[in-house]
């Protein structure tokens, strides 16, 4: 496993402490009071908002990743841009390509694809993985209505922690409406997350087994503004967040 693994399976860690700077000196000194963010919000039959599916869209995400083994620690950064290059209407809802492309901090860049449905019954993701692996049946990432609470079971198969296909069994929920940082300030977006067991071949053909943990945050109007992935194994774990730096809405 590594911390280079870029894929979608998430779980939580939220926001940053919003620190003001006063002017003056000693006992003059008043902190700023931090801005009140509205909590986000979605209309029944407008949550496709939450994903706008058009092509051109483009995020671009600050990445920072942490792998642990018992014989080392390794930190990494990079940027990841995901950007929507073609659609199809199709009678099981709106299918996006999505291109994600990785930089890392010596100026290498690699890119791979995946692939997302929106419907009337929420987000899902269809391929992933830098092997682009289909999930069977589609991962359900954020399942409508986006209300507090809500959860539903998943069974299938799809892209796991060693690159391969694999089992995934757990449960995704929405945790409803949390305040984040961007790159453009604090916003409120409406919380999911994913959590279970995967399974699946290493390189050599043995069986691996593990944990993992995805969570997403999805800001109306704009599309995903942090996402969060934990992944663990026996001897070994790695995490993953995505921060979004600048997006652009065709």
């Amino acid at each position: 496993m590594t911390g280079n693994f870029v894929r979608a399976t998430w779980t939580l860690l939220a926001g940053a402490l919003l620190v003001g700077c006063g002017s003056g000196g000693g006992g003059n000194y008043k902190p700023r009071p931090e801005a009140k963010v509205a909590p986000a919000t979605v209309a029944p039959g407008d949550e496709a908002s939450l994903f706008p599916f058009k092509v051109g869209n483009k995020w671009v995400f600050e990445v920072e990743g942490e792998t642990l083994t018992t014989q080392a620690k390794a930190m990494t950064r990079s940027s990841v841009t995901f950007q929507v290059t073609g659609i199809v209407d199709g009678p099981n809802g709106k299918d996006a390509t999505i291109k994600v492309t990785t930089e890392a901090q010596n100026g290498e860049k690699r890119s791979t694809n995946q692939k997302w449905r929106v419907n009337d019954k929420g987000i899902f993701q269809l391929l992933a993985g830098v092997n682009e692996i289909p999930f069977n049946p589609p991962q359900p990432i954020l399942p409508f209505p986006a209300e507090k609470g809500k959860r539903v079971q998943y069974k299938g198969t799809g892209a796991v922690a060693t690159k391969a296909a694999g089992t995934l069994s757990g449960y995704t929920e929405v945790l409803g409406p949390q305040e984040v940082d961007t790159g453009g300030g604090r916003l409120s977006a409406i919380a999911c997350q994913m959590a279970g067991d995967w399974s699946g071949p290493d390189d050599k053909g043995k069986t691996v087994k593990g944990k993992f943990g995805y969570m997403v945050w999805f800001a109306p109007k704009i599309g995903p503004v942090r996402i969060r992935t934990e992944l663990a194994t026996e001897g070994a774990s790695a995490y993953q967040t995505l921060r979004l730096k600048e997006h652009k809405l065709q």
